[in-house]
Order: structure tokens, then sequence, then C-alpha cells
């Protein structure tokens, strides 16, 4: 009886602070370099918002590890967009709400996300909004360590089909994680700022909205040489469908907690093929 009552006081404590964290930010301000950095040790990466979902773009020519094997899947692209979440949610076609609530209420396998991008990357990431962050070149040598030590196995694995309602190429590979509340697809990208020397605190995040907000404050900072990085681009994503309301972003909940699903029926990109 004491231990069951202590863990379920354990979750309320962690859900409460969750969505506290979630509505009043429990951010931290400054910027993912140290001031007075040069320009020429600064990299750009972009973090991408659709529906209630985020992911990371880093240019292909940047990835400080020439010898991985995701350079050689995708040799024609200026930039990989990489995104986490529950392996069976995350690849369908089409998300319900069974597989929404699978996914939340216990521990399930994952898989990573790689969407091969060209330039000019706003606009061709089709996504809701997107935030340029300057991060260091050893904060970029960091998080991108952090993603390889992701992927499952000693080489990444393909995971599944291709997403057709995505940018081509894209690919899913198999991940080391367990995907559970409140480690969840936005945790993970917070997890990788974080990697990168961007002031967040990962196991706070669970909404894609607190990972934006905090993503703008990085870019707001700006990078050394004052230039017009940092910048943000906000808009409705590209939907295939002409009714809004059949694409509008759905939430479940979990207390009142934002996961990382869309509407039932919804495709995840609105791209015409």
């Amino acid at each position: 009886m004491g231990r069951a009552w202590h863990s379920q006081g354990y979750l309320l404590l962690l859900s409460g602070t969750l969505l506290l964290c979630s509505i009043t930010g429990c951010s931290s301000t400054g910027k993912c370099f140290v001031s007075g950095a040069l320009p020429d040790s600064l990299r750009s990466i972009y973090v991408v918002r659709r529906g209630w979902h985020t992911g990371i773009v880093v240019a292909a020519a940047d990835w400080p590890n020439r010898d991985w094997i995701l350079l050689t899947d995708f040799p024609n692209v200026d930039y990989l967009e990489l995104g986490w979440g529950d392996e069976r949610f995350y690849q369908a076609e089409r998300n319900t709400l069974w597989l929404g609530s699978r996914a939340a209420l216990w521990p399930t396998s994952s898989v990573i996300h790689v969407i091969g991008l060209s330039a000019p990357v706003t606009g061709n990431v089709h996504a809701d909004e997107i935030v340029e962050v300057r991060i260091p070149i050893d904060g970029l040598r960091r998080l991108t360590t952090a993603i390889e030590q992701e992927f499952a196995g000693d080489r990444p694995t393909p995971s599944g089909s291709a997403l057709s309602s995505a940018p081509a190429p894209n690919r899913f590979y198999k991940a080391k994680r367990s995907f559970f509340f409140p480690r969840m697809c936005n945790w993970w990208i917070a997890a990788r700022l974080q990697e990168a020397g961007c002031p967040i605190q990962a196991w706070s995040v669970v909404t894609a909205s607190r990972v934006m907000r905090e993503a703008r404050e990085f870019g707001a900072q700006g990078p050394a040489d004052g230039s017009d990085h940092g910048r943000v681009e906000r808009r409705r994503a590209r939907v295939a469908s002409a009714s809004p309301a059949a694409n509008a972003p759905y939430t479940t909940t979990i207390e009142g907690v934002p996961m990382c699903f869309l509407k039932p029926g919804r495709k995840r990109f609105g791209v015409n093929r």
C-alpha cells in the first residue's frame, strides 16, 4: 500500500511539474554559444515544428563524421532532418487514437525518421514553423555524436517503408530507446539541443510549443557577426486537403499534457506528391 501510494504520488508530482513547465516555460535565458564567439566558429541548425511534433535539421556538409553511413544513404541532399517517435505510430500513414494511446500509455519500441532536404531549407521543410539556431562547432559535434548513438545496433538499420506523405527521400531507422511518457518526441529534440550546449532543461519538456518557444529564445540572441541569423519563419503547413478543419492539429492528452500526436486520420506531412 505504501509503495503504491509512493508511486502514484511520484507520478502525480512529475505530471504536475511537467504541466507547469509546459504552461510557464521553466525556460532558461541565454544562447547556445559563448559571448564573443567568432562567426566562423558557429554553425546553423534548424528546429522545425509540425503539429505537436518537432525535429532538428542539420546541413549534410556540416556533419562532422564524414564516414557516417547515413550520409551514404542520403547522398544527394543538402540537409538531414531527424525526429524520433513510437515505432508504430510514427510510421503510420494515417494516425489513429488507438496508436496514439498505445504509444503514450506504456513503453514501446521507437524509430528515428530521417528526411533528406534540398536548399533552401525554409522552402523545403513543409513545416508549421522553422527556427534557425546558431551553435558552436564543438556543440555541433556533440549534437551529431549524440544522434548517431541513438540508432540501434552497430550501424543504422532501416525499419519499415518511407512515408509517402513526407518529403522524399525519407526513411525510418530502429532506435535504442523505449518511447514512453514523459520521454517522448519533443523531449528527444530538447535533449539533443541540450547536448549542443543550448540552455534548455530537457527533462521538463513535453510539448512542441515549449521546444519552439525556447528555440526562438536561442535564435533571438543572434550570432557574433550581427547578421540575419536566428530568423523565425511561421506558416501553415502545405496540406493536401483543401479543408483546413480536416488537417487541424489534434491534441491527445494525459491529465491535460499534450502529446506528440495529430488528429486521427490526418497525414503528418501535407505534401502533394
